[in-house]
């Protein structure tokens, strides 16, 4: 498992504060692309100043207010509360490139489960066709084991799964809601207009078998 988590020792020999810095170059990529969490930036070198820095007479200190307390209202009067929080931006950085790594994973597995969720909800039309082969269908249906409904059902759930996946389904956390809504109705658009495509395509190769049939006759 060294390759995959890498180590603190060359964490510590090249600086380096990315996660995902020692994976596979492949692996990185994906994970880049697919986890809605991404590793934090590193921030950018101060640029080089070759003026000297002024020096400033001394001043009385003054008592500094704390700086999760400046955009309140109530000033310092929550300063205990103010106290015990935490910023995420300061949570993230202080966790070590495996816990960094593990939540990235984390949050690509839930993406995951979403995407299969969604993936589903869409294909509510053909589940129902399938429970209903298993309660009414015919006595031939049931003998193969309502494998055409099955068959539409898988088909339907995996090209759900790649449209939602590529069109960047529950990507980003941070945007609204609606958007991914709308994502999800559209790979569902896009799936029924593939189904409405392949049966014309069917239509036609049954229509140029039946005129073949009738040259032959």
């Amino acid at each position: 498992m060294g390759w995959f988590w890498g180590s603190s020792s060359s964490k510590d020999a090249d600086g380096s504060s990315d996660p995902l810095s020692h994976l596979d170059p492949a692996l990185r990529d994906f994970l880049l692309k697919e986890s809605p969490l991404k590793p934090p930036s590193p921030p950018p070198p101060p640029p080089p100043s070759s003026k000297p820095t002024p020096t400033t007479p001394e001043t009385t200190e003054t008592p500094t207010r704390d700086p999760r307390t400046i955009n309140s209202s109530y000033g310092d009067r929550y300063a205990d509360i103010w106290a015990q929080y935490t910023p995420q931006g300061l949570t993230q950085a202080s966790k070590s490139s495996q816990e960094q790594l593990a939540d990235i994973l984390q949050a690509y597995k839930y993406r995951k489960s979403l995407i299969a969720r969604a993936a589903l909800e869409n294909c509510v039309g053909e589940q129902s066709a399938l429970h209903e082969c298993y309660r009414h269908g015919s006595f031939a249906q049931k003998a193969r084991g309502c494998g055409g409904e099955k068959g539409r059902l898988q088909d339907c759930y995996t090209t759900q799964t790649k449209f939602l996946q590529a069109m960047g389904y529950m990507s980003d956390f941070a945007r609204s809601a609606e958007v991914d809504e709308r994502i999800q109705m559209h790979a569902d658009k896009l799936y029924q207009e593939q189904v409405r495509q392949d049966e014309l395509a069917e239509e036609e190769k049954r229509a140029e078998r039946a005129a073949r049939e009738r040259r032959k006759s």
